[in-house]
């Protein structure tokens, strides 16, 4: 199945091509970056009305353009996907022994149990409603990014017209670039 999109067919072709490079890791104000993705999002946020609420965040070790566009693409997700007046979102973190934990709760259309597992693969949609544009590739990035990251993203829980909780993880491991361990 081909994306119609170009746009998303060129990010994936530089996406695919860094994912095959080095990727250089340094210490990053996740808060921050989620406020960047705001920003990029503020069109679609002021239109939906959205309120979108961040627990306490750490500062980690990441690819901090990765992550920005991993928190984009899921919180353009949970706006696109949710037909009440107000999109609710809310993004939490948890620690774990290995990993960071993140969890981005939204107020959605939810995903019927069937497509919970499917919705990560490139160009699945987990609904096929004609009203909702997409290429089906966000979340397919969203686990690409992960994995860069040696984590894991799944549906944690969905319901079907009350939201769904995404979760992904992102190893405590990684480690520092050169230039960050001198800075």
């Amino acid at each position: 199945m081909r994306p119609g999109n170009l746009s998303v067919r060129i990010y994936l072709l530089t996406l695919s091509r860094r994912a095959r490079r080095d990727i250089v890791f340094s210490n990053c104000d996740l808060s921050g970056l989620i406020a960047e993705a705001k920003t990029l999002l503020e069109k679609q946020i002021k239109d939906s009305g959205a309120v979108i609420e961040v627990q306490e965040i750490p500062h980690i070790t990441c690819h901090e353009t990765s992550i920005l566009i991993l928190f984009q693409n899921l919180i353009a997700n949970a706006i696109k996907y949710c037909d009440k007046d107000r999109p609710q979102i809310l993004i939490k973190y948890e620690d774990d022994l290995k990993y960071y934990l993140f969890s981005v709760i939204d107020n959605g259309i939810g995903i019927e149990p069937e497509m919970q597992q499917k919705v990560f693969a490139l160009f699945k949609k987990a609904h096929n409603n004609n009203k909702i544009k997409g290429s089906g590739a966000g979340l397919a990035i969203v686990e690409t990014l992960v994995k860069q990251h040696q984590g894991r993203v799944w549906v944690a829980q969905s319901k079907v017209g009350q939201g769904t909780i995404i979760k992904f993880t992102i190893s405590k491991e990684l480690e520092l670039s050169h230039a960050e361990m001198s800075a």
